[in-house]
């Protein structure tokens, strides 16, 4: 039984610019970006070709979870599908203490495809959420439940 999740990978083309708005709006510490094998990464994602190094970037750390950003050029963005249902990750979500405030935030940072704030019930309990795109992925905000 797992005690807790240890981290989460996101994979995008464009790192530089998701890390900086993680860290400049969301408060998360980066540590340094290093390369990676490519062959070890495409074995365990299951990839068939990848650069012969990958750069990742870990961010948090650790108490609340862990983000590890894998930069590969031209992949394919999973905020481009369409709008049917597709397997995979769809989002990363962040629990935050004021979700306007944090959409705000990511529009003056040049988010795109902001969505809300919307009040969700579920499980007998409301949450506000609120996303947008930054780097081909899509980030959620929600509040605790109420």
């Amino acid at each position: 039984m797992p005690r807790s999740v240890h981290h989460v990978s996101v994979v995008t083309a464009e790192a530089a610019h998701l890390i900086a708005v993680l860290e400049n709006i969301l408060g998360l510490t980066a540590g340094p970006t290093v390369r990676v094998d490519g062959a070890a990464v495409a074995c365990i994602l299951g990839w068939e070709t990848v650069p012969t190094t990958i750069p990742t970037t870990i961010l948090g750390d650790g108490a609340g979870g862990m983000v590890e950003i894998i930069e590969v050029p031209e992949v394919q963005p999973s905020t481009d599908v369409g709008s049917q249902p597709c397997s995979g990750v769809f989002q990363l979500a962040f629990n935050v203490r004021d979700v306007e405030a944090t959409l705000a935030a990511f529009v003056e940072a040049g988010a795109q495809d902001v969505r809300g704030p919307h009040d969700v019930v579920a499980y007998g309990a409301s949450v506000r959420v609120g996303s947008a795109v930054v780097a081909d992925i899509r980030l959620q905000f929600a509040t605790s439940p109420s």
